[in-house]
């Protein structure tokens, strides 16, 4: 997930070539393209409509500040297409069945340090003592990409599992939910 968009990326380009000729996820990458396309298209008319009322000078501005948001747009476009495609946020549950089933199960990360959509959480942690060395090892595992990866902390009673998921929200700064069942 970046900037609540959800890809699939791989390093393996055949990796990608094989996913995106399945029907169910093809349909997901296309509807998602169509989705863009027409919102880049509403979003130029209106850019137009406002360089006619503004002044030279906000003309000016805004000239450049779109320029630059299409030289990162393109670029982004020409990277999708080399590794990694876009999925309709709607289909993505439907979507990891689907490569579980094709044995490419997908592995789920949040890229915290590129989402501007959501805002930062000024958070700082103050730890009384340093984290234990298999806490720093699985915080490690969780961000060793500089991306958060989803999944599920294991560590025996009272290792802290609860201080290593309050570690990891202030690595995110971002909302977060951390659940503790008591269940047995």
């Amino acid at each position: 997930m970046k900037n609540k968009r959800y890809f699939i990326e791989s390093k393996d380009s055949e990796v990608i070539n094989f996913l995106i000729k399945h029907d169910i996820i093809k349909k997901s990458h296309d509807s998602i393209m169509i989705e863009r396309r027409s919102f880049r298209v509403v979003n130029k008319r209106f850019d137009e409509d406002i360089k006619k009322e503004e002044n030279n000078l906000k003309n000016a501005l805004e000239k450049i500040m779109i320029e630059e948001d299409s030289k990162s747009t393109h670029e982004e476009w020409d990277s999708i297409e080399k590794n990694r495609f876009e999925i309709d946020p709607k289909t993505i549950e439907q979507i990891k069945k689907i490569c579980i089933d094709i044995k490419y199960p997908l592995l789920e990360e949040y890229d915290f340090k590129n989402d501007f959509a959501n805002p930062d959480i000024n958070m700082m942690l103050k730890l009384q003592k340093p984290a234990r060395p298999y806490q720093e090892k699985a915080l490690s595992i969780m961000f060793s990409n500089g991306r958060a990866r989803s999944g599920i902390i294991v560590l025996p009673c009272g290792a802290g599992k609860t201080l290593v998921g309050i570690m990891a929200a202030s690595t995110i700064k971002k909302n977060t939910i951390i659940l503790c069942n008591s269940g047995k």
